[in-house]
Parts: C-alpha cells; structure tokens; sequence
C-alpha cells in the first residue's frame, strides 16, 4: 500500500518537509474559512435592496458562521484523532488495521456529521438566541435561516475532516487541497 504522493518525514531537513506537508493543510484550511467570506461577499452585494437590510444579513451570517466553526473545529479535532491512530498503522505497515480503521473513522464522522446537521436544523433558533444576543427580532430570523441551511452541509464538512485525515495521516496533504480548490 504504498502511496506516490506521500512525503516521507523521515528523510530529508526536518524544517523543509514540515513545510511541505503542512503548506497544502493550512492552504486548505483557508479555503474553507473563504467559504464564509464569500457568503458574506454574495450576501452583501445582492441580497439586499437597502444597505440596512444588506448589514442585518451580513451580521446574521456572521453569528451563524461562528456556530459553523464550532462544528467544524470538533470536526478536524475527530479527524486529527483518527488520524494519529492511522498513521500509527502506516507507519507500522499493518494496512488492514489501517484500512478498518480509516472505514470506520469515515461512517462515524459521516453519523456524527448527521446527528449534527440534525441537531444545527431543529434546534437553530435556540442554538443562535442563546449563543448570540440578537437585538433585532428580523436578524435572528435571518440568522436562523442561514445557520439551518448552511447546517445541513455539516454532515459534507464531517466526511471531508475524515477523508482528509485519513490521507493527511499517510504523508498526502495535496489530495485534500486539490479537492477543496475545485
């Protein structure tokens, strides 16, 4: 099971191979953040017939994104710890554990990912009323909407962190890059 684009750490200048697989993760992490920014971007130029009514949906997404990196954070926390085990498995060159425990990481996260996009659909107006402090009764309206739709994707974000740790954890960091830029 040997993989072709996987940097070996083990040879080379410690400092040149961090940065080489560690470069395409935090570019990759950026992308997702630019998601938001680009809601934010969209949101604002077209959405409102008024700059008021424009601010009260940039400000609406703005408390449904700080709940969205909640989940996303537990996401590449599950991730990272599913990874150590299977990188722990590659490295020892046990390939049926690694490939049980990768298939396994990837239908829990996929299931937590359910529960959680459930769980952010249902309950999104108590999630935002107690974890923000909406003034306005019209953009807690609005942050309810965005946070329900944008939480159906949680279940996507869960098995992307999987997938990704599971490839991040046999030394191929680019795959993950390459998918978020298409």
């Amino acid at each position: 099971m040997e993989n072709k684009s996987a940097i070996d750490m083990t040879i080379g200048t410690e400092w040149k191979q961090i940065l080489r697989f560690s470069l395409p993760i935090m570019l990759g992490h950026a992308l997702q953040q630019l998601y938001n920014a680009v809601d934010s971007i969209v949101v604002g130029n077209f959405a409102g017939a008024t700059k008021a009514i424009s601010e009260r949906y940039i400000a609406a997404i703005g408390g449904g994104v700080a709940l969205m990196f909640l989940f996303l954070a537990m996401a590449v926390g599950l991730g990272m710890g599913g990874g150590i085990q299977i990188s722990q498995f590659y490295g020892a060159r046990r390939y049926k554990l690694l490939r049980r425990t990768a298939s396994t990481q990837i239908i829990t996260m996929g299931a937590v990912g359910i529960v959680l996009s459930a769980i952010a659909f249902i309950f999104a107006r108590p999630l935002l009323s107690t974890v923000m402090n909406y003034q306005d009764p019209l953009m807690l309206d609005d942050a309810v909407r965005y946070y329900k739709v944008a939480g159906l994707g949680v279940v996507f974000v869960y098995i992307y962190n999987a997938v990704a740790s599971n490839l991040n954890a046999i030394g191929d960091s680019k795959a993950t890059l390459y998918f978020l830029a298409i």
